[in-house]
């Protein structure tokens, strides 16, 4: 992806290259775990155009963005930055977001498995909030039976 803010593919990326890319976290994880990914991928940002979109999906894959709104910015480590939030501000956040009965139905929360933060990383509240999930009566899906409704 190029950064001009033009959401032009950067130069050296094409068909080829977003296949390869895909085929070979699909070979890792395969290395893993013994099973093949699912033919799901995002965007790294989620920073991503049509032509990129279309080339993942000619090499099988579909793409899938968080809903709007709902980044939980994990990956901010700087305590100073304007959007760090802690594990009990994203947590509330989330469940602020539930005005209505089913408001959070549908939502992609975008939380990272890694991350720079070593300090208050946002997995400790992942227990509590799945709780507060399902106590309001909320199922967590898989994307896959999420989409194929």
């Amino acid at each position: 992806y190029e950064q001009n803010r033009e959401h032009l593919t950067a130069p050296g990326i094409s068909r080829n290259a977003i296949a390869k890319q895909l085929r070979q976290t699909d070979s890792l994880f395969y290395e893993l775990t013994g099973r093949h990914m699912a033919p799901y991928w995002r965007a790294p940002y989620g920073e991503y155009n049509q032509e990129i979109l279309d080339w993942a999906a000619q090499a099988g894959y579909r793409h899938i963005g968080w809903t709007p709104g709902f980044d939980t910015f994990d990956w901010v480590s700087d305590t100073t930055s304007s959007i760090y939030r802690t594990p009990a501000e994203i947590y509330r956040r989330i469940l602020g977001r539930d005005s209505t009965p089913g408001a959070l139905n549908g939502t992609i929360i975008l939380m990272h498995l890694g991350a720079d933060r070593i300090n208050q990383p946002v997995y400790t509240i992942l227990d509590s909030l799945i709780g507060a999930l399902q106590e309001r009566r909320y199922r967590l899906a898989p994307i896959s039976k999420l989409i194929n409704r």
